[in-house]
């Protein structure tokens, strides 16, 4: 992979390790929904971080795409039909977030040898940079209300969640410590930020805080790696990936940590979740055809 993975892939290097039905808080009368998934993208190249469109009719996904060479960000509707090319960078972007309002899309581009925080309207003008450090910027969520952008960052040394105005001003450090703290998501009521750290003894987990980086609680334990994540519309779910399993696949949970259920289990790797705006469907990207393509399913109920 490119700089689009390198803050990632200091997570992955940590043991992948199988952990147990206690550890991981699983039930074993879950349901494999693999026969039920709709594949929308079908192309040699590698496509994934797919996101939902909230407003104004959650009908488009905007995803990375490697079609032209290196990583790009493109929109599709959410039916996998007419994808169109948004940025045309000569360095990888990636990690796509849609405005609150349906108009920009944050991500994360190297376009200038760094990884920062750039935003370009939805039609692919406009194309402006946010952050401009020489470390490793990424991961950008907007606000619900449109006014903040969260993202990770390196520039203290190691992985810190930062918060910032839209325009890139008032960029404010959330978390500190030792630990690695990375993938933020702002939740749909905008109270609280589910978001990976390795505060517990080095395991990547999923932690919750609220929304002005007060009282983190960790609702993810164990030997395996999760990292990406999705809330569902009532902001009471998360959809994550996980390789508890032995290799990568989705998981749902309520928002405390509670009533983990093992959503996939295929061969294939399935990752990068995203609750759909009605809450009915998930989309996600999985190796399963051989190379990264995009595919969505029914959520649980």
């Amino acid at each position: 992979m490119t700089r689009l993975s390198s803050l990632s892939g200091r997570f992955l290097i940590i043991a992948a390790l199988s952990c147990s039905l206690l550890s991981c808080g699983a039930k074993t009368d879950s349901t494999d929904t693999s026969s039920s998934w709709t594949r929308l993208t079908n192309d040699p190249a590698n496509d994934n971080h797919p996101k939902w469109r909230i407003k104004p009719d959650g009908k488009k996904i905007a995803f990375r795409s490697e079609r032209k060479g290196n990583g790009d960000i493109w929109v599709m509707n959410a039916d996998g039909t007419n994808p169109q090319q948004v940025t045309a960078n000569t360095q990888e972007d990636g990690w796509p977030d849609w405005s609150p309002d349906g108009t920009k899309i944050a991500f994360r581009s190297s376009v200038t040898g760094t990884s920062n925080i750039w935003v370009i309207n939805a039609d692919g003008t406009g194309q402006t940079q946010l952050t401009s450090s020489d470390f490793n910027e990424g991961h950008a969520d907007w606000s619900p209300d449109g006014t903040k952008i969260l993202f990770n960052s390196t520039r203290t040394g190691n992985s810190q969640i930062w918060v910032m105005n839209a325009d890139g001003s008032n960029q404010t450090q959330l978390t500190s410590g030792t630990a690695d703290h990375s993938h933020p998501n702002y939740s749909p009521d905008g109270l609280k930020i589910a978001y990976q750290s390795n505060a517990d003894a080095g395991n990547p987990d999923l932690w919750v805080m609220n929304a002005d980086g007060t009282n983190p609680v960790q609702v993810t334990t164990g030997a395996a790696t999760e990292q990406h994540l999705g809330w569902s519309p009532d902001s009471k779910r998360i959809v994550y990936d996980s390789n508890s399993s032995g290799n990568w696949d989705l998981w749902v949970m309520n928002a405390d940590g509670t009533n983990k259920v093992h959503l996939t289990k295929e061969p294939s790797n399935e990752s990068n979740p995203d609750w759909s705006p009605d809450g009915a469907e998930i989309v996600f990207n999985s190796n399963k055809s051989g190379n990264s393509e995009i595919y969505k399913m029914p959520a649980p109920k």
